[in-house]
């Protein structure tokens, strides 16, 4: 888990020096987006292909 921390911390830091803005999701945040994003987008892309279904439900069983 540190190294996947890591690797955000330094890619965010790629971002800022390209000059974009970054902002730190937390927990509750990400939860509403994963809210939203479950019957909007995720429900399309779910539709498309059997691998598109099962990477969304892989992603749905990832702790926030």
């Amino acid at each position: 888990m540190r190294r996947a921390q890591d690797d955000d911390i330094e890619v965010a830091q790629v971002y800022q020096k390209a000059g974009a803005r970054v902002s730190i999701l937390d927990a509750a945040t990400v939860s509403q987006w994963r809210d939203i994003a479950r019957d909007t987008a995720w429900k399309d892309y779910g539709a498309k292909t059997p691998t598109s279904s099962n990477l969304l439900k892989l992603a749905s069983d990832v702790p926030v």
